[in-house]
């Protein structure tokens, strides 16, 4: 979607497109990008959770599995219960 933007203190503007993305295709849980929920994406989501590592766009859509703004070791939690077959489906999901 295209949008024109009037530039402050500016005599012209500017088109700015903005993307909107869809999680058809998404895999949530699924830092590695291996297609699997795996205790390996778990470990992700806590060393994002403690900041020792940052993430992409993706990894922050995917990581969110709780509902709750950001990654935290909530989702981490999550995440391995869905490895392990402890729950199904993440609340992002429902």
């Amino acid at each position: 979607v295209g949008v024109e933007v009037k530039l402050a203190n500016a005599n012209k503007s500017e088109i700015v497109y903005i993307t909107q993305r869809k999680a058809g295709n998404t895999v949530y849980g699924d830092l590695d990008n291996d297609r699997k929920v795996t205790a390996a994406d778990a470990l992700i989501a806590l060393q994002k959770a403690v900041r020792m590592i940052s993430f992409n766009y993706d990894q922050n859509l995917k990581g969110d599995v709780d509902k709750n703004t950001g990654i935290s070791s909530s989702d981490a939690l999550m995440i391995l219960s869905k490895a392990v077959g402890k729950i199904d489906q993440f609340p992002v999901e429902q």
